[in-house]
Formats: C-alpha cells, structure tokens, sequence
C-alpha cells in the first residue's frame, strides 16, 4: 500500500465530492450512481503509482478472482486489437472503442461494482457524467461526445502527492498516463505477475 496515493485519493474523493454537490446545486444532472458501471465501458487512464496501487489489489484477491481479472484483461487486449485500437494510443476514437464493447477487466459484471473500487485511479474517480440520465453512456459508439464534470482544476496537485518526494522528472514520468488497460499490464509485468 502506497500511502502517498491513498492520501491523494482521500483528498481527491473530497474534491469530487464537493464539485458534484455544487454542480447539482446549480441544476445540473448527474446520473451517476453504484452499480451503473457504464464508465467502466468506456475510456480510462491511469498514472505509474496508481497502476502499481492496483497491481497490489489484484494481487491480494483470491487466485480465482485474479485468473478472472487476468482472462479479462487478456479479453480486453484482444478487443482493442480486433477493432484496431492501438492500446499505446492515450486517446483512441471514443466511438470505436464504445462499438468494440470493450470492458475494465476489474468490472465484476454481473454485480456492477468494480472489484477494486477502493483503489480506482483518479480518471474513474472523478468521471460523473452531466445528463438527464445514464442512457448517454449507452449509446458513446453512435454519440462519442458526453458532458462530463470537469475535475482539471486542482487534479495535477493531487497526482503529484502520489509521488512526494521524487525529483521533477522522476514525478513527470511517474504521471505519464496510459490507458488504465495498459498501465496496469506494465504493473503487473513489474511485479511478476504476468509474464
């Protein structure tokens, strides 16, 4: 457990948090709620210290609950490969990926919940949608474009707690993004967990 990002996160829920209630005050929308699980269809990020993060939490689950994230993961790679979505690429077209009904390998998909929602990056953390209901997310292969809550200001500062300490270029790579996908590969390589 890394307590520089669970700190990060803390604060970040806090930030969310109020952004979404102060966003509702003035009359906005947001559909989002437990269980919708539809921004876990769709395109996610992850930085280096919130991959490993990850990577821990899988490797804690049952050997049962890690072959399922694994198959998914494996799934996942195979999709972007067969809609020709470069998965190195950090902003694939939002409509190709929506039709190739790819899906975070951490999603339990029958119970809607995220097998490591404690633990989700930032990009899942602060993703609520501003609509009049969830069918927008629905249909991202036909409409890519969706209103989300802004979440810029403030994020970068919450990222860099993740890496306290670390000198400036070794924070910047450290906040390089990837596709969630893809971060959590790398880990996962690092930590020999995959071969």
């Amino acid at each position: 457990m890394n307590p520089a990002v669970r700190r990060a996160y803390r604060d970040f829920d806090v930030y969310a948090s109020a952004l979404v209630r102060k966003a509702r005050r003035e009359g906005h929308s947001i559909p989002c709620r437990r269980g919708c699980a539809a921004c876990c269809r769709d395109v996610a990020w992850i930085t280096v210290p919130e991959a490993f993060e990850l990577a821990e939490r899988i490797g804690s689950m049952t050997a049962a609950k890690r072959l399922r994230v694994v198959g998914s993961i494996v799934a996942w790679l195979e999709g972007m490969a067969a809609a020709g979505l470069d998965v190195n690429d950090v902003a694939p077209d939002v409509s190709r990926y929506a039709a190739a009904q790819l899906v975070c390998p951490l999603l339990d998909v029958a119970a809607g919940e995220c097998m490591a929602y404690e633990v989700r990056p930032m990009s899942c953390r602060g993703h609520y949608v501003i609509a009049p209901d969830a069918s927008v997310c629905a249909n991202r292969a036909r409409e890519p474009a969706v209103t989300v809550l802004q979440m810029d200001e403030g994020c970068l500062s919450f990222a860099l707690r993740m890496v306290e300490g670390a000198s400036y270029y070794a924070a910047r790579r450290a906040m390089t993004g990837a596709l969630l996908v893809t971060g959590l590969v790398a880990a996962m390589k690092a930590r020999g967990m995959l071969p």
